[in-house]
């Protein structure tokens, strides 16, 4: 191209009008004509520019052959030259003119031909950025003029190679599918039962694969009827007849038993169905079958333990049903165990209310009559033991509660001191009759007030205090109490129960917590005691967040450790009263002097329903030495008749009550304390009512309260419970004060 382009400016500068033509057309018909103006006077440019340079170069080549041949003639001047010494004078000067001007020549010479050098460096820098832009001229020429077939064939080719992969994704998954087809095939062949048959049943192929399986010749097959072969369990008649529908386009598809040779059974699946392969070929039976004798094996296993499950599902009913009558009857006989404890806890309560009443009254008769010290000793002897036989009744409800999950706790406002105190009050007594020492060591730290359940702390701690009295013969019982605080409002009690006694071994330590246990068979003998006390002290400082451990040794006393979980209140709470001082737990309302109580009762009116004679007495008694009005009555009936108009219990009641409080036992023959209180709360009795009973079972309080009563009192009873309740009752929210007289 760059040659064309010099030939084409030679041509135009020499005046060669034809050969520009030419040569331009040339370039032309290579672009098929399709070269602008603007590139064609480039291209011309070009030419000229390339035609200067040649012009360049050419003058420098012919200087340097004019140089080349007057070098040569200066050096022939010196042959030529006169041998006279004047002449060789002129000539030496003319030979030293011709040196200086040959070397000057020379150099140049030299200049011409390192200018010559560098012209053609330059000339072919020039001739490169030369053939690089006719080139981009060119390529940019390309482009514009054969970009829209590119695209075309770039879209053409994309196309192309999109199509190559759907070809090519094709031929993969249908060589997959062929080699599963295969290797469908040669399962099929290796595993099932084929045959073919003409359109009669007359076996014409068999698989040599299934015949070799079941150990039969293929020849004996051909010509036997296709549904002997694979029928052959089935009658003559029922074959015909599955034949006979195949043979009208019917499927038939069954489970049939083969048996070999050598004897072996296998079940197989087989399916029969009519196919004509072409309209040309005749139509023809398929047999196709697969062992399904591990399938069938497994489903008689799964019967089998069908059967074996629907036996055992018809045991466990029948267990179910068992179980269910006895959780009836175990449900049954708790309610008549819990009806029994109530029937017997009130059995019991009531005549150990008139021992220990009658015990207290005749203990304090004869220590004012001053009679004799053993006389006084007798009838202690008789109070402690009905004591002993109290305090069991309390302990077998407590472990009945527990057992049925019905004792619960009541937390409330307590002085952890006051009941200490009260404690060693009550056993010092006791403490002293044995010649034992009873001290008590409180810990300058302890609350003055906490919140916990005061009855069954007090419960626990007397149990404690009075086992370590009962096992101690020498000596005395040491009680500390300290407060360990846990964060701001948090603490924990430790009462430390300390004893000179007995001791004991590591084995019955071990199981000392356990209910109906006591140390030995002994001291069981020597020292009453069911063993019920520990375990519900444990269980029960368990429920206050604490426990209780022990530490003793044979011969060296004991020491157990009572922890309980507290709360520290400096002020009192409102809602949480200080600690209950009666049976039932429910806090008094408000604490009263009982020498101010027994003076504010006198004169007071109280009718008393008691269905005991003895009990009836005894509280009488107590209540008039009192200075109490007091009037009895054996039924709910005789109460009804002292206070209704002309002594019917059908009638209105009195208009003006002569009574200011009344005292009933709820469990009595004819009309029961319950029924007595209802009647009279619905007849608009509004004087308080003391429920006075030996039900101590859980919810027996709030049955009473339910039923119309202002206090609950549970029996037995000593005069200054009696006063209390008495005063709580008279001076509740409810009912005014009586007036005093």
């Amino acid at each position: 191209m760059v040659t064309d382009c010099y030939i084409l400016s030679r041509a135009r500068k020499a005046g060669h009008q034809e050969r520009s033509t030419e040569i331009r057309k040339s370039l032309e018909g290579r672009f098929q004509g399709r070269l602008k103006p603007q590139l064609l006077n480039t291209l011309d440019e070009a030419g000229d520019t390339a035609s200067l340079i040649g012009n360049t170069i050419e003058s420098c080549d012919s200087a340097r052959s004019r140089l080349a041949t007057a070098i040569r003639n200066l050096a022939e001047l010196p042959s030529q030259a006169a041998h006279t010494a004047t002449e060789r004078r002129a000539t030496q000067n003319v030979e030293s003119a011709a040196n200086r001007h040959i070397a000057t020549l020379r150099k140049l010479s030299d200049i011409l031909a390192d200018r010559s050098a560098v012209i053609r460096r330059e000339a072919g820098i020039i001739h490169s950025l030369l053939v690089g832009f006719i080139v981009a001229v060119l390529v940019l020429a390309a482009v514009v003029l054969v970009e829209p077939p590119l695209r075309q064939i770039q879209r053409a080719c994309e196309l192309i190679q999109s199509r190559n992969r759907e070809l090519e994704a094709a031929r993969e998954s249908a060589e997959t599918a062929l080699a599963r087809a295969q290797s469908l095939r040669l399962a099929v062949r290796q595993n099932a039962l084929i045959l073919l048959a003409n359109a009669v049943g007359h076996i014409q192929a068999v698989e040599t694969s299934w015949a070799d399986l079941l150990e039969v010749n293929v020849a004996n097959l051909i010509g036997k009827s296709i549904m002997a072969v694979c029928f052959p369990t089935l009658p003559p008649e029922e074959r015909r007849l599955l034949l006979e529908a195949v043979q009208r386009g019917d499927p038939l598809r069954r489970d049939t038993p083969i048996q070999s040779p050598r004897g072996d059974t296998r079940w197989f699946e087989i399916t029969i169905v009519a196919v004509t392969p072409s309209s040309s070929e005749a139509r023809q039976l398929v047999a196709l079958g697969f062992d399904v004798t591990s399938r069938i094996e497994l489903t008689e296993q799964l019967l089998e333990q069908a059967d074996l499950l629907e036996e055992q599902h018809a045991e466990l009913a029948s267990r179910a049903g068992q179980l269910e009558r006895s959780r009836t009857d175990a449900e049954q006989a708790s309610r008549l165990k819990s009806e029994f404890l109530a029937r017997t806890s009130h059995e019991i309560r009531t005549p150990m209310a008139a021992i220990l009443g009658y015990a207290d009254l005749l203990r304090d008769e004869l220590s004012d009559a001053k009679a004799a010290p053993p006389t006084i000793r007798h009838v202690e002897t008789i109070r402690q033991n009905g004591q002993y036989l109290l305090n069991l009744v309390n302990d077998l409800l407590d472990l009945s509660k527990i057992e049925a999950g019905r004792l619960n706790l009541e937390i409330l406002s307590c002085r952890p001191r006051k009941i200490l105190d009260e404690v060693q009050a009550l056993l010092a007594v006791r403490a002293s009759e044995k010649g034992l020492r009873l001290e008590l060591k409180v810990g300058s730290d302890l609350s003055s007030r906490v919140l916990t359940d005061p009855l069954r702390f007090k419960q626990i701690l007397l149990n404690l205090v009075g086992n370590a009295i009962k096992f101690t013969d020498t000596g005395g019982v040491l009680v500390m109490a300290e407060e360990h605080v846990l964060d701001d409002l948090n603490s924990n009690l430790e009462i430390r129960v300390c004893d000179t006694g007995i001791g004991m071994t590591d084995e019955v330590r071990q199981s000392l917590f356990r209910p109906y246990v006591q140390q030995d068979g002994n001291a069981s003998r020597r020292l009453a005691g069911t063993g019920l006390g520990l375990w519900i002290s444990k269980w029960l400082a368990e429920k206050l967040g604490g426990d209780i451990v022990v530490e003793s040794q044979p011969g060296r006393g004991s020491t157990f450790t009572l922890t309980i979980a507290v709360e520290r209140c400096p002020e009192p709470v409102e809602g949480f009263p200080g600690p209950a001082i009666d049976d039932d737990g429910a806090p008094p309302a408000k604490a009263f002097c009982h020498v101010e109580a027994e003076q504010l009762l006198r004169g007071t009116r109280i009718l008393l329903v008691e269905d005991s004679p003895s009990l009836q007495r005894l509280v009488a008694l107590m209540l008039r030495r009192l200075g109490v009005d007091v009037k009895t009555a054996s039924n709910g009936r005789e109460a009804l008749r002292c206070l209704c108009d002309d002594g019917r219990i059908d009638a209105r009641l009195l208009t003006d009550i002569p009574f200011d409080l009344m005292l009933t036992d709820m469990e009595m023959p004819d009309l029961d304390g319950f029924d007595l209180c209802r009647i009279l709360r619905a007849r608009g009795f509004d004087k308080p009512i003391i429920a006075l009973t030996a039900h101590a079972m859980e919810g027996d309080a709030a049955a009473c309260l339910e039923a119309g009563c202002d206090v609950y009192l549970s029996k037995p009873v000593n005069r200054e419970r009696l006063v209390t309740a008495c005063m709580r009752a008279l001076t509740s929210s409810r009912h005014p004060a009586p007036p005093v007289l």
